[in-house]
């Protein structure tokens, strides 16, 4: 059965489950701590690469802007930013 990481309809076929495995994996690991506000995708997971380097090609830009201010937010967009 194919899947997808997201809320609402699927439109054309999901990613199988083999492909979200590996980044899903490395999302639930301490290797992802701290890390807040992006969003992964896992179809760009490139297994001969380490976790993380693999993860950090995964990695798309915060979902959020940079804070004005100091905000609640401001530690989360810095996470994002590493």
């Amino acid at each position: 059965m194919n899947t997808k990481f997201a809320y609402g309809e699927m439109a054309g076929k999901g990613l199988d489950p083999g492909v979200i495995t590996p980044m899903a994996v490395w999302l639930a690991s301490p290797a992802s701590d701290g890390i807040t506000g992006c969003r992964y995708a896992a179809d760009f997971w490139d297994d001969t690469l380490s976790p993380d380097e693999a993860a950090e090609r995964c990695r798309e830009q915060a979902i959020f802007p940079k804070p004005a201010h100091e905000t609640p937010l401001t530690r989360a967009w810095q996470a994002t930013s590493r």
